[in-house]
C-alpha cells in the first residue's frame, strides 16, 4: 500500500513539475499563463522575447530571463 501510494505522489510531481519553475522570477502564475499563451513548453522555447513579453504580467525582465534560460545561460 504504501509503496503504491509514493510511486503515485512521484509520477504525479513529475507531471506536474515544470522547467518553468526553475527559472528566477516566474512561479506558478506566470507559469500557467505562458502555458495558456503558448500552449505547451516547446512553443515557449521556440518564442522571441518580444513574443514572451506579449504574455499578460510578464516584464521585459522576466521575457529576457525566459529566453536567456532556454537559449544559454550567456545569451540575451
Amino acid at each position: 500500500r504504501f509503496a503504491i501510494e509514493y510511486n503515485r505522489k512521484k509520477r504525479n510531481k513529475r507531471y506536474f513539475d515544470s522547467e518553468l519553475e526553475n527559472i528566477p522570477g516566474v512561479g506558478e502564475k506566470r507559469k500557467d499563463d505562458l502555458l495558456k499563451h503558448f500552449g505547451s513548453l516547446r512553443e515557449i522555447r521556440a518564442a522571441g522575447i518580444s513574443q514572451i513579453e506579449s504574455v499578460k504580467g510578464i516584464s521585459r525582465t522576466t521575457a529576457a530571463a525566459i529566453y536567456s534560460y532556454f537559449h544559454g545561460k550567456g545569451k540575451t
